[in-house]
């Protein structure tokens, strides 16, 4: 599998893992691959071809055989970027499945990525996809006391 193609069938497992295909989720993963159409880089066709072929394979092939092909070949960016993108997908509807977060965790742990690095991702894109907060002025994060502090180990 290519990169681009990773990246697709990633995101199709965590879409599938609740076993409903949402259409806010299913438009976060056209939205973040429509730009290599508009770049030329891919034709409308092969976008839709490359979704259906996502979505088909993580219909068919357990995840785990998933996970021991996948990491081969890609580089710390690709990773970082597909494990980034499956956190803000599993995020988007609102709701978090237990499979949903399996995956990612599963994920996590093929891409050999540190937890502590994985935890400050997820902690930023729960804000980001939290527009509670816009509607809740009761909602925990809105209290004067709230904080917010990404630590880095160096």
């Amino acid at each position: 599998m290519k990169p681009l193609e990773i990246l697709a069938t990633a995101l199709a497992y965590v879409i599938r893992a609740d076993n409903v295909t949402t259409v806010s989720e299913k438009a976060d993963l056209v939205a973040l691959l429509h730009k290599h159409v508009v770049r030329g880089e891919v034709t409308e066709k092969g976008l839709k071809d490359l979704t259906a072929k996502a979505f088909t394979y993580a219909e068919k092939i357990d995840f785990e055989t998933f996970l021991e092909k996948a990491p081969a070949g890609l580089t710390l960016a690709q990773r970082l970027a597909i494990y980034i993108n499956l956190i803000d997908t599993m995020l988007i509807d609102g709701k978090v499945v237990d499979g949903e977060v399996r995956i990612v965790r599963k994920m996590e742990m093929a891409f050999g990525l540190d937890h502590d690095t994985a935890k400050a991702m997820h902690d930023v894109l729960s804000l980001k996809n939290d527009t509670t907060v816009f509607t809740n002025f009761l909602h925990p994060k809105n209290e004067p006391d709230f904080t917010f502090l990404i630590r880095r180990k160096f």
